[in-house]
């Protein structure tokens, strides 16, 4: 594979934007979702004017919208990672998750908060995960739903790729930032309307924190579920899982010898698999993998530069779609 050229899909001076993720419409058109805040000296993962937001592409992302829509107008919180996914009947799925700012203050109303963050004059709690759906290629949205995690709410968060089964079966991958269980998945049979019936894919390690998360998730043509998520420690390799019971048991995780995250991953129209992952070593950028994984490891793999004109190790993120 080569790469034939960079297109710019959005730009503005005065405002941050980034965690992009792309998904292509039944009516052919192309959206990019991402999050905008104001542009600091100092951008950081979270802000409370932080908002999820789509522009879109009708030449296979040759030219795209200039104004962005917003995905959630009525969320007065601090929006974060919204992942988009075109689904077989049409509809457009997007998920985020939430932080909501408190004065200084409050500091010690909040004292049994799991998930705290100091920024610039205040508090941001986690406040867990959303969704909204659109049935006109992404041109309106529904009001915004909480997804609910018993135990959990206060501590999830999402961002990597929802997968649909043949039945109709909505799988959105979720991590927790402070619980027990790190990765999970959330179950919807009534195509996004209503989550439930989680189950583990990587519990915590004993005596660790913030082990693994930004799970993704991938279904191949066998019907194995792949689930690709980006670990810490041991030198940061990339950590795979499956599960070939449509998700609900999975295997323990195995090490690959991929450095980078997070990563995204899609099936190719001849069965094999693109990935692709920041690569926050100095030349920083992305990179990318295409593999058999039926035949093959993915270590085995070229490893392909996207990317190396990155300016921070904080990058990535990566999208794909095929055309």
């Amino acid at each position: 594979m080569r790469k034939l050229k960079d297109i710019v899909v959005f730009r503005n001076e005065r405002l941050y934007a980034s965690f992009p993720t792309v998904a292509r419409t039944r009516e052919g058109e192309l959206l990019v979702g991402f999050r905008v805040g104001p542009r600091e000296k100092l951008p950081t993962h979270f802000h409370s004017q932080s908002r999820a937001v789509c522009v879109r592409s009708s030449d296979d992302g040759e030219t795209w919208s200039r104004e962005f829509s917003a995905i959630s107008p009525e969320d007065e919180l601090g929006q974060q990672d919204p992942s988009l996914r075109a689904l077989s009947d049409g509809r457009v799925l997007a998920s985020y998750f939430r932080w909501q700012f408190h004065p200084l203050p409050e500091r010690d109303g909040l004292k049994k908060t799991r998930v705290l963050r100091e920024a610039k004059g205040g508090l941001m709690r986690l406040a867990g995960v959303a969704v909204c759906t659109s049935d006109d290629g992404g041109r309106t949205w529904s009001q915004f739903r909480r997804v609910h995690i018993p135990e959990y709410d206060d501590v999830a968060a999402v961002r990597g790729r929802t997968e649909e089964l043949p039945d109709g079966t909505l799988l959105m991958p979720v991590y927790l930032v402070g619980g027990e269980n790190y990765v999970h998945i959330l179950r919807s049979v009534d195509r996004g309307e209503t989550w439930e019936d989680f189950s583990v894919v990587v519990a915590r390690p004993p005596g660790r924190e913030n082990a693994c998360d930004e799970p993704t998730l991938l279904r191949l043509p066998s019907g194995r579920l792949l689930c690709f998520i980006r670990a810490y420690g041991e030198g940061g390799l990339m950590q795979v899982t499956e599960s070939l019971d449509g998700g609900r048991t999975w295997e323990a995780p195995r090490e690959t010898r991929v450095w980078g995250f997070p990563q995204w991953a899609i099936s190719l129209r001849d069965g094999r698999v693109f990935i692709a992952y920041g690569y926050r070593k100095e030349p920083y950028g992305v990179r990318a993998r295409i593999w058999d994984p039926e035949q093959e490891e993915v270590d085995e793999a070229e490893e392909l530069v996207l990317r190396d004109d990155g300016v921070s190790p904080d990058l990535g993120y990566p999208s794909a779609s095929v055309e």
